[in-house]
């Protein structure tokens, strides 16, 4: 499992953007969606998901229930096979 790795990352991304961004790490069936606050650690999950239509569902409800502007909020994905 690459979570661990993942948030270590996330957290230690010299180059990241102030504010608030969300990262999803993709490992078919699952999405570890992790969401950063500058340099501080705001939320992480993983979901299991079957079609692009969960994935888009998962990170729009996190979006909402963290209040991200879903359109001014930056993603980015690292997709893993």
């Amino acid at each position: 499992h690459y979570t661990s790795a993942m948030i270590e990352a996330v957290l230690t991304d010299t180059d990241a953007r102030a504010g608030k961004c969300m990262h999803l790490l993709i490992e078919e069936p699952y999405v570890t969606i992790v969401v950063r606050n500058n340099k501080s650690l705001e939320f992480t999950n993983t979901f299991y998901y079957q079609t692009p239509e969960d994935l888009l569902y998962f990170s729009l409800f996190v979006m909402e229930q963290l209040e991200l502007p879903a359109a001014f909020t930056p993603v980015s994905y690292t997709h893993l096979t």
